[in-house]
């Protein structure tokens, strides 16, 4: 997917905080934590190669989705993050339901259908959690806790 280290991943969320603390109406940005909640016990049921199979897939779909412009940190959690950069609610809402449609046609015969958790906070919109939040490490913390 491109992914980026945390450290970059964190030095362009502040960027883009400090951008849309000072440009509100013309900056917005999100953030989007997705987990694959059961992929390890898929694995375990269909093995390495059917499993690397699956990944494979996942990953090419996801590919699909990103803009060239879009981010991608995997985080050590196991969690994948992206930061959209001019995408509002609106347009995550879009994303995030165009992940879950993912979800459904990534699937491997004689498997559970793979279970994912999303989270996703659009900036400057979600006004009350930047004020809660100074930087890139707390909302990664706590995006990461949620998800």
């Amino acid at each position: 997917l491109g992914n980026v280290s945390l450290s970059y991943f964190e030095q362009l969320l502040d960027w883009n905080l400090n951008l849309a603390r000072r440009y509100k109406e013309e900056i917005s940005f999100t953030v989007v934590a997705i987990r694959f909640t059961n992929i390890e016990a898929i694995g375990d049921i269909v093995g390495g190669p059917r499993m690397a199979q699956l990944i494979d897939a996942i990953t090419v779909r996801l590919k699909e989705l990103l803009r060239t412009t879009d981010v991608v940190m995997r985080s050590s959690l196991g969690v994948l993050c992206f930061l959209l950069p001019h995408t509002n609610e609106e347009q995550c809402r879009v994303v995030t339901s165009r992940v879950y449609a993912l979800r459904d046609q990534v699937t491997l015969k004689d498997t559970p259908k793979l279970d994912i958790s999303i989270v996703a906070r659009t900036f400057p919109e979600s006004r009350d959690a930047a004020a809660r939040e100074n930087n890139a490490k707390e909302i990664l913390a706590n995006i990461n806790s949620q998800v």
